[in-house]
């Protein structure tokens, strides 16, 4: 009978044994199959990368090669030719649209490509700048010089507030206190904080704002709300621009602009003509590339922006940055 219970408790032992082993190969399977499904996420994520920096790569060459075009002896000699590439120049989206989507293996690329020069850098703008901006936008006197006054103090290193804008002791005393950026903003969505933007009046200006570029704004590329912040444009001036670029006809330099003023609006530019030139620009200066790789099969993306920027005989890489879509 002892000899029974034995063989039953050994063959107990034998089974649990078994449940147990099973259970630990159920495991490390599980745990294998979530090693490999990390890898393979892993692994499609490295290719939308490197894929996302080859349409970088992509975008840099052409920009390199229309670069030199323009600066070569006979091209800038033939008014036809100076002619079309300033319209490439000022289109390069549409330029590079043939270029900007292709595959490589089992991951793809599409970039776009933006003139910075075609918004206003919020860090630099002055204030006076904002407010035509903002009323450009249908905003009212009121509203805007708010909006544009508290952007200056936002971003100004010290804590006194200007007559219709807002220091730390405004924001401090909100029922969900902050203090105040005190220097240049880095992503533009922070003006959301900023008194008097948050709501519609951001929605209405983010898309004119950035805070990249050196301030100066493309008059051939830059929209209706924009150009209005460039000092000495007024609505002649703007009118103008504005219908030639719908006509084709672009703009080389201020003297182009000038001879189609009236009277009035030529005296008006010719006021300001010193602050006009420290801003205003007519092909581009910095360029943004949104470069976005794509993993086939897992969906998984990668946005890479960087900013290039012609200067000399290259168009340099000024910064770069990673972000997910």
């Amino acid at each position: 009978m002892r000899n029974g219970r034995e063989a039953g408790f050994a063959l107990i032992a034998v089974l649990w044994g078994l449940v147990l082993v099973g259970a630990l190969a159920a495991a490390y399977l599980g745990e294998s199959r979530h090693v490999v499904r990390v890898s393979e996420n892993r692994n499609a994520e490295l290719r939308a990368r490197h894929t996302a920096l080859a349409g970088l790569e992509r975008a840099h060459n052409a920009l390199e090669r229309l670069h030199v075009l323009s600066l070569n002896a006979a091209t800038r000699l033939d008014p036809v030719s100076q002619a079309h590439l300033t319209s490439v120049w000022n289109d390069l989206d549409r330029a590079f649209e043939e270029i900007a989507r292709d595959c490589l293996r089992d991951a793809c690329y599409e970039f776009r490509v933006r003139d910075v020069g075609t918004a206003l850098n919020v860090n630099l703008a002055s204030e006076s700048q904002l407010r035509h901006l903002f009323l450009a936008l249908d905003v009212d006197y009121r509203e805007a010089d708010i909006a544009a006054q508290s952007i200056a103090d936002w971003i100004d290193a010290d804590d006194v507030h200007r007559a219709r804008g807002a220091e730390r002791e405004y924001y401090l005393g909100l029922p969900f206190s902050y203090e105040p950026r005190n220097g240049p903003i880095t992503d533009l969505s922070e003006l959301r904080r900023v008194r008097g933007l948050s709501g519609q009046l951001y929605d209405l200006a983010a898309p004119h704002l950035s805070v990249e570029g050196d301030g100066r704004i493309n008059l051939n590329a830059a929209p209706e709300p924009v150009l209005a912040a460039v000092p000495g444009l007024g609505p002649e001036a703007l009118r103008v621009v504005l219908d030639g670029r719908r006509r084709g006809v672009l703009l080389s330099n201020v003297f182009e602009l000038s001879v189609r003023l009236g009277p009035d609006a030529q005296a008006r530019l010719q006021d300001r003509v010193s602050e006009f030139m420290q801003v205003a620009v007519f092909l581009p200066r910095q360029i943004e590339v949104i470069s976005t790789g794509r993993s086939a099969g897992r969906g998984i993306a990668t946005e890479i922006r960087a900013v290039y920027v012609r200067s000399g005989e290259r168009v340099a890489l000024l910064k770069r940055s990673r972000s997910y879509p």
